[in-house]
């Protein structure tokens, strides 16, 4: 049976500290991505005192978890007519501390959100003939990612 399928119409940002206004007006979309980092190992020896060499058999190789990252990229619209609420983001700004809060469909109670601790690593501001201007911001997860419903 398939369930409800969700649009991102209603997807919140807020992002606190480096001079970043707390909710993203006029925002375009946002990308959480998370990832652990592995280190492989391999236990296949040479042929000394006759534990290894051609003659063995191939093993498998064994993964170690390393660590678990996130990152969040943003993208939204500068705003002309609400100075107050345009989250400029200074690309100066690139290695400031922020709090995160993502709402994949909207802030109230019930919905899923998303937070922790990040590092602004990115900043960029395309600006085009005959359209509009968007910044998109890419963040660096500085340890947990926390899950929970909006209370």
């Amino acid at each position: 049976m398939a369930g409800t399928i969700t649009k991102g119409t209603d997807g919140v940002i807020e992002i606190t500290g480096g001079g970043v206004p707390a909710e993203i007006p006029c925002l375009r979309s946002w990308t959480l991505n998370t990832s652990a980092s592995f280190n492989e190992e391999n236990t296949r020896c040479m042929k000394s005192n006759a534990d290894g060499g051609s003659g063995v058999a191939v093993g498998w190789n064994s993964n170690i978890l390393q660590g678990k990252g996130w990152t969040v990229e943003a993208e939204f619209f500068w705003q002309k007519d609400d100075e107050a609420a345009a989250p400029d983001i200074e690309a100066t700004a690139v290695g400031d501390t922020v709090t995160v809060k993502l709402y994949p469909n909207d802030n109230v109670t019930g919905e899923k959100e998303f937070s922790g601790s990040a590092h602004i690593q990115s900043v960029s501001v395309p600006s085009a003939v005959g359209s509009n201007i968007t910044q998109t911001v890419t963040l660096v997860g500085d340890g947990a990612l926390a899950v929970a419903d909006v209370v």
